[in-house]
């Protein structure tokens, strides 16, 4: 199937959402959160049997049977699922570790103005450290907070596109094509949708690295300044520079550094070990590499240098760097001193 046929899904069962009422919204919602889950296309059928019988529309049943009949297809699209539907936030890595002082002074910045951006080059961890903030924020809180996840990496065109596609389905009103590209309108539509809301909320923008967009993102922003507390807006982008974000205090932008030596240690280790974060804490694991050092020195030290030890060199402190380092050791079963042998190998035929 190509990606034609899956615009086609996606824009049908959109206008679907758009066009029903709250009622059948929320029993569709549910019916495709099912479908996204399950095992086979077969628990998939079923679960359309059941909800074909709860549907009133014939439209709405023709055009879920059309997704049924591309589950598979689905399946193996899931970011853009994700991206074109609900907007749903990517999962944290299992092995996240080391931001702990960064969510805290993130969390301090939202507490204090509404909104912040998450500045720095990429591969140093922005989405991972937004993810980590919202995952915190629906885990610490008691009260009802909604978390809602925009990926704005294209165009302006594209970051208003996406954005219509949230209010739309906040607001539950399909907007017209002409509507759509009108910024103003967009902007509109996505403050009324948000200001319902019951209880707070949580808007990321991921991946502004589009100069261009930052007028209309910093207006974004402001609509958290104007929810009289009941809303947050967190945005990533490579783009650092004040003037970008002219709407904002200096003091709204997290600067986010490399991982220092020891985090990265942690964070390697997890990740060739397979640790899960949720099963230890980072003193634990820091421990069991301390006894390696007693147990390996020639093993520890290449560790070492490869998360940069005091030398700024290895591999930079940068979480996708560790991940696909730690991937390739676990993969192929090296020692941390064959694959800094490796690494540096391949450095010096870069020189």
């Amino acid at each position: 199937m190509n990606k034609i046929d899956l615009d086609f899904v996606f824009n049908a069962l959109r206008q679907t959402l758009c066009t029903m009422d709250s009622a059948e919204t929320q029993l569709l919602r549910r019916g495709v959160s099912q479908i996204n889950n399950a095992e086979d296309v077969r628990e998939v059928e079923k679960k359309l049997e059941d909800l074909e019988h709860r549907m009133v529309t014939a439209g709405t049943i023709s055009k879920v049977r059309i997704m049924a009949e591309m589950v598979d297809n689905l399946k193996k699209q899931q970011n853009m699922w994700d991206e074109e539907l609900d907007h749903k936030r990517p999962s944290l890595s299992a092995f996240f570790s080391g931001r702990g002082q960064e969510l805290d002074k993130l969390l301090a910045i939202l507490e204090k103005w509404g909104s912040a951006v998450i500045t720095q080059y990429g591969g140093v961890g922005k989405t991972e450290l937004m993810i980590a903030l919202a995952d915190r924020v629906e885990q610490d809180h008691q009260e009802p907070r909604e978390v809602f996840w925009v990926t704005v990496d294209g165009g302006k065109s594209d970051v208003i596109e996406s954005i219509a596609g949230l209010a739309e389905k906040l607001t539950h009103k399909k907007m017209s094509e002409e509507m759509r590209r009108n910024a103003n309108l967009v902007l509109v539509a996505l403050k009324q949708g948000l200001g319902e809301r019951e209880g707070r909320w949580l808007l990321c923008l991921d991946n502004a690295d589009d100069g261009e967009v930052s007028g209309i993102l910093n207006t974004v922003c402001g609509i958290a300044g104007s929810s009289r507390g009941n809303g947050w807006v967190i945005v990533t982008s490579r783009q650092g520079q004040l003037h970008i974000w002219s709407r904002m205090k200096s003091e709204q932008k997290l600067i986010l550094t490399p991982l220092s030596a020891e985090d990265a240690m942690v964070a390697l280790w997890q990740q060739v070990r397979k640790i899960e974060s949720a099963d230890v804490d980072d003193k634990s694991v820091m421990s069991e590499i301390k006894k390696l050092e007693c147990e390996d020195q020639v093993e520890y030290f290449a560790l070492k240098k490869l998360c940069g030890d005091d030398s700024g060199d290895g591999l930079g402190g940068l979480p996708l760097a560790l991940v696909q380092a730690g991937s390739f050791i676990a993969q192929f079963q090296y020692s941390f001193a064959e694959y800094l042998n490796l690494f540096e190998s391949a450095d010096s035929k870069d020189d």
